[in-house]
């Protein structure tokens, strides 16, 4: 029988659902029973982020937004939990446990754990060439970089966290700075990679001097491709000031007054180097010494009288409070106190002869003793440390000086081999490449050389001792490496060596005036050199106005830039250091104007009166004092200067009189704010002044006045401060002195000491005005009648002057000669008012040869007086 497979088939089903059918229940009808289902849930931990969406079956969304139980909306026999929207805000990731299956019961056990995301912090290195860079972030998270290129933090940093990336060690060996840009923001969900750490040999731009006989800091800008000092200011501090310090970013320093217990705090225009004072703190008895921590979070003072250390907190804007609890015992009588490169640890030499180490917190800053002290020589009086923190050195007044090696654990010194210095060794400075050590010896006024053995730190003399100064006190170096300089406490001067990177063997640069009393220096440095950018000119006019031209300060030439109304005879017009404020003499008395920065243009304040006939006009370095000669008057006038509004206010005690018809033609200051010298025209010479810094008023220098030639029509000082030269309208000639640094005093310099007599230097035909540039190597001399100018190249060691060979001439009744900031251009102004002629011309930097830069432009009537204005950048 032959079966049909097919038909079998469909019989089978059919017979099947018959068979169900038939099993109905009961013979009214009905439909199917329903599948079981349950409902699928669980428990969510861990969720911090927002947006997490869970998925059963592929299809089922369920949004959670908190910790806890979560049910899905569709129940359902199998399940498969998935995560289908990790979380963000912060960055999560979500995983499921028990999420599929079968359910046989309401489903309770899927488990869901969210864990934040981290992610990695990471950037670049450029322009690194020292070493002990260290970076941190999020104050925690330390990184030694050892070169260039990539780096990364081992600490990963959780999403929605922030991220803060900072130097906490600069390089030394060589000393850099190193600056961070994009450092800090918040993570959200990808590595950062964007963290640019810049290193650069830091320049010097400012250097200050804490004067300790008259309670001042001098400040000066420091030249960084010559290493010269350029005088530009002082500010007055407390009692007998011992050491100044600035903090490692520049932004502020510090005053030891160790004749009134104070520390006092000083902000630091980062564009000038002005000083403007903070709040002074209560230090111990006798502060002597003060130094900030590498990390500009901490200083510390070291006091003499009551023999302990001082430690304070430095707030963001550079005030200072002392830390909780007592000062830090040190032995007797501490003098100084420096902390290692690395910020672990510091290290005070007492006068009993020993140095104390200690450890510092790293976060509170406060020292703990490292152990016993250890001995030195006879009366220390400086410590420091090389750049690497390895050594240790220590000047001894009594001899010597000491060396030590560093426990890069403890900080614990070990006494290596000490070495003879020169007379009373008093303080002591390392290389910033760590390769030689240099130490003051204020009993020979010199300075000893040595170089480092870069093993052990034991010293070896490196040549011959340079005279520096009488009292060599104080010894430091701008961080290039470059340039040292000493504070000569019993010359009132510092001097400037250029140093040999090989050999380290010193090269007098040059001497500069301080204030009376020099006795501690220090550099403050930044990524730029200091520039000064001449801007604006101004002539006062026999038109009873004053002009104003535009400097170019590439080519020097002059583009006229308005006039402001001046009273009649504008005789002088000088501006005060600030460059906010212009002072200008006339028949009726002195006019103050306020200056537009942007413009040059003069907005006049008011003036005094009280003077008749006044003519030359001097401003202190400080912008406080002015000091008229009073030529109609036989006097010499004294004016507080308000430095907020300008404005002027008679001294007390002024007018000085000295003679009548001594008719004081000109009056200049010199550069540290000392002294002021006035020239006497009716043939009295030239009269000196001490100028008291508290109040501005002038006393009589012994000796006064210093006779010259007849007619003196000009008188000015050197920039390095220790010379005067005065035009002598009537011999036809210009006279030099020396000044005397203790008292002002004046001794003339013999320009031919073949013929018998003091003679002077010849110039042109009734020589008005002289003037001489910032860089102290040349003076120019207007000459009236001869329509010339008269060159000269200044030995800055004597004084003494040499004549240039090419000089211009042609213009009528030159009066006034003026230099620009910059030292680039000299500007002449002429008197004839109908000629009245103003002309520029650029100076040879290496003969000083004058060329001419472009046409004479008209002044709108004659000239008495210029002068120009710059800006410090």
């Amino acid at each position: 029988m032959k079966f049909n497979h097919t038909t079998i088939f469909h019989s089978s089903v059919c017979l099947v659902a018959l068979l169900l059918t038939a099993c109905g229940g009961n013979s009214g009808g009905g439909g199917a029973t329903p599948a079981a289902t349950y409902t699928i849930g669980g428990t969510l931990t861990g969720l911090t982020g927002t947006g997490l969406v869970l998925q059963n079956n592929a299809a089922d969304d369920l949004a959670v937004s908190a910790d806890g139980s979560f049910t899905f909306a569709t129940p359902g026999t199998a399940y498969a939990v998935t995560v289908k929207t990790q979380p963000g805000n912060p960055v999560q990731t979500c995983t499921v446990n028990g999420g599929s299956g079968t359910a046989s019961a309401n489903v309770t056990g899927v488990t869901v754990t969210c864990s934040t995301n981290a992610y990695t912090v990471s950037g670049s290195v450029s322009g690194l060439a020292g070493t002990g860079l260290v970076l941190q972030d999020n104050s925690g998270d330390d990184l030694t970089i050892t070169g260039n290129g990539a780096f990364t933090f081992a600490a990963s940093v959780a999403s929605g966290a922030n991220y803060n990336v900072t130097v906490k060690t600069q390089p030394t060996l060589i000393s850099q700075t190193c600056t961070v840009t994009n450092g800090s923001g918040a993570v959200s969900g990808a590595n950062i990679g964007v963290v640019a750490v810049s290193c650069v040999n830091p320049l010097p731009r400012f250097a200050y001097v804490a004067n300790s006989n008259d309670n001042t800091v001098s400040i000066y800008t420091v030249s960084a491709a010559t290493g010269q000092l350029r005088h530009n200011g002082y500010v007055l501090t407390g009692a007998a000031p011992q050491s100044v310090t600035v903090d490692p970013a520049g932004k502020f320093a510090y005053v030891t007054n160790y004749g009134d217990g104070t520390v006092s705090a000083y902000t630091i225009n980062s564009a000038n180097g002005a000083l403007t004072a903070g709040s002074t703190v209560t230090a111990g008895t006798n502060p002597h010494s003060v130094t900030v921590h590498p990390s500009g979070k901490f200083a510390y003072v070291a006091n003499t009288g009551s023999s302990n250390i001082s430690q304070y907190n430095i707030a963001t804007d550079g005030a200072l409070t002392q830390m909780a609890g007592a000062p830090v015992p040190a032995g007797s009588g501490p003098v100084s106190v420096t902390v290692d490169p690395s910020g672990r640890f510091a290290y005070v030499a007492s006068n009993s002869g020993s140095v104390s180490a200690y450890t510092i917190h790293a976060t509170s800053g406060a020292l703990t003793s490292a152990g016993a002290v250890v001995p030195t020589g006879t009366n220390p009086q400086s410590v420091t440390v090389d750049p690497s923190g390895r050594f240790a050195y220590v000047a001894n007044r009594g001899g010597g000086v000491s060396v030590y090696t560093i426990d890069q654990t403890t900080g614990v010194l070990t006494p290596g081999t000490p070495i003879l210095a020169g007379v009373t060794p008093q303080s002591v400075i390392v290389h910033p490449a760590g390769k030689f050590v240099y130490v003051a010896n204020e009993g020979d006024n010199n300075v000893s050389i040595y170089s480092i053995d870069q093993t052990t730190g034991a010293l070896t003399g490196a040549g011959i001792s340079v005279f520096a100064g009488t009292w060599s006190r104080s010894v430091t170096i701008e961080p290039t490496g470059k340039f040292l300089y000493v504070a000569n406490l019993g010359a009132n001067t510092v001097s400037t060596f250029s140093i040999d990177q090989s050999t380290g063997a010193l090269t007098l640069a040059g001497n500069i005036a301080a204030r009376s009393g020099p006795i501690f220096i220090s550099i403050a440095a930044g990524s730029t050199a200091v520039t000064y950018t001449p801007k604006f000119a101004y002539v006062g006019t026999a038109a009873n106005s004053i002009s104003i031209y535009g400097i170019n300060a590439a080519t020097g030439a002059l583009t006229t830039a308005g006039s402001a109304p001046a009273n009649i005879g504008s005789n002088c017009i000088e501006i005060e250091p600030s460059g906010r404020f212009a002072y200008a003499t006339n028949n009726s008395g002195v006019t103050a104007y306020g200056i537009d920065a942007s413009t040059g243009a003069l907005a006049a304040l008011g003036g005094v009166g009280g003077v008749i006939g006044p003519y030359g006009l001097a401003i202190d370095p400080a912008g406080k004092f002015a000091y008229v000669a009073d030529n109609g008057g036989d006097k010499v006038a004294a004016y507080s200067i308000d430095t907020t509004t300008g404005q002027m206010t008679a001294v007390p005690g002024s007018p000085y009189v000295y003679a009548v018809n001594s008719m004081p033609i000109s009056v200049a200051v010199d550069p540290s704010g000392r002294f002021a010298y006035v020239a006497y025209q009716a043939g009295s010479g030239i009269h000196a002044y001490t100028i008291n810094p508290l109040g501005g008023g002038l006393s009589e220098v012994t000796g006064s006045p210093y006779v010259s030639a007849t007619s003196i029509n000009d008188v000015t000082v050197h920039p390095n401060g220790r010379f005067a030269y005065a035009a002598n309208w009537g011999a036809n000639g210009v006279s030099a002195y020396s000044i005397n640094l203790a008292t002002g005093a004046l001794s003339q310099i013999d320009a031919d000491t073949a013929t018998a007599g003091v003679q002077n230097y010849p110039a042109g035909t009734n020589p008005a005005s002289i003037v001489i540039t910032p860089s102290g190597k040349y003076a120019y001399v207007a000459n009236d009648n001869s329509k010339n100018i008269s060159a000269y190249s200044i030995n800055q060691t004597t004084g003494e002057l040499t004549p240039v060979s090419t000089t211009p001439s042609g213009i009528n009744n030159i009066r006034a000669i003026t230099v620009d900031p910059s030292g680039k251009f000299v500007y002449i102004a002429s008197l004839l008012t109908v000629d009245s002629k103003v002309a520029a011309f650029l100076i040879d930097e290496a003969s000083g040869n004058l060329s001419s830069v472009g046409a004479t432009s008209s002044t709108g009537g004659g000239s008495n007086s210029m002068t120009t204005l710059g800006v410090i950048e």
